[in-house]
């Protein structure tokens, strides 16, 4: 049975509330991330897992309820967001997809790129059985209906000599 409620908010917001508890502690899993963005009403600091490709220093990632994504509204408002990866936690800057060339390019990453918690994850989102072919499929359901971003992420932080690194400095809250 197809999930009747992958394209609705509540459902996502209640996988979200679940799973968000155990990345908190756990190292992401490759080809996912925790995102954390700024409340554009509350201003204080919100999180979800997002399925995540990396290239190069741009981590792209599809708000699969496109412009109904909460945490879209909240990138928009403040693109500053930070970005767990495995155990480490980085900063980088969030921008809608745009350019037709980096759209290509994302969308190919993202339906072509398969990792091994994409089968955990599909069976929570779409309910079915997963399969490489099954997965991409989805990946390119998301990618048509959601909007696609890419995060640019700052290198490694280094230290200045008031011991701050440049986000610290004013860039993030």
């Amino acid at each position: 049975m197809a999930n009747p409620f992958k394209r609705s908010r509540w459902f996502h917001w209640i996988v979200n509330h679940t799973i968000n508890p155990w990345f908190r502690l756990m190292p992401m899993p490759r080809g996912y991330a925790v995102i954390t963005v700024t409340g554009r009403k509350t201003g204080r600091p919100r999180s979800l897992a997002v399925r995540a490709i990396l290239a190069d220093a741009t981590l792209y990632v599809v708000a699969a309820l496109g412009q109904n994504s909460d945490w879209l509204k909240n990138a928009r408002k403040t693109p500053n967001v930070r970005a767990k990866l495995g155990r480490r936690t980085r900063r980088g800057v969030a921008r809608e997809v745009t350019d037709a060339a980096e759209s290509a390019r994302a969308r190919s990453l993202y339906v072509e790129t398969t990792v091994p918690y994409d089968y955990v994850d599909y069976v929570s989102v779409q309910w079915g059985w997963p399969s490489k072919r099954s997965i991409r499929k989805a990946a390119e359901e998301w990618v048509n209906n959601g909007t696609p971003v890419a995060i640019d992420l700052e290198p490694g932080a280094k230290r200045s000599s008031s011991g701050a690194t440049p986000a610290q400095k004013g860039r993030m809250p």
